[in-house]
């Protein structure tokens, strides 16, 4: 019985591996992965290199909603529980529903009053404390 169930297994992993080719024929061999997202950083930067990976790999709309809903951690992962079965595979829907918890768009407030309140630490050089406040301002 055991050896049976090896059997099986050694046909399974043959099979997977005799598919591998078709794939990354398909990704003319550049396969580039997505990183997790938690919700704690920002959703517009995570969006827009997710997108360029998902068109670096030629996915689809059910395969980036597959490979987004199976990088989400901790709160952005709970989002997935307001939604339908359905909407699961939606990838415009899942998207929408980051967008509204996690985008840019509803810190404005925050943002004006973190560059209103944004100083030079002590050890900060200029270059980076530049680089901050311009990147606070464009996100405001």
């Amino acid at each position: 019985m055991i050896r049976e169930e090896l059997r099986e297994l050694s046909a399974g992993e043959r099979s997977l591996t005799a598919a591998a080719p078709a794939f990354s024929d398909r990704h003319s061999g550049v396969v580039a992965k997505p990183y997790p997202y938690n919700g704690k950083t920002s959703w517009d930067i995570y969006y827009m290199q997710f997108e360029n990976i998902a068109r670096m790999n030629n996915w689809s709309n059910e395969e980036k909603a597959c490979l987004l809903t199976s990088m989400l951690r901790d709160s952005a992962a709970a989002i997935l529980e307001n939604l339908c079965s359905s909407d699961l595979r939606d990838y415009d829907k899942i998207t929408s529903a980051l967008r509204l918890r996690f985008g840019d768009a509803h810190l404005t407030e925050l943002l004006h009053g973190q560059l209103h309140n944004r100083t030079q630490q002590a050890k900060e050089d200029l270059t980076t404390f530049a680089y901050e406040v311009q990147s606070l301002a464009k996100r405001a």
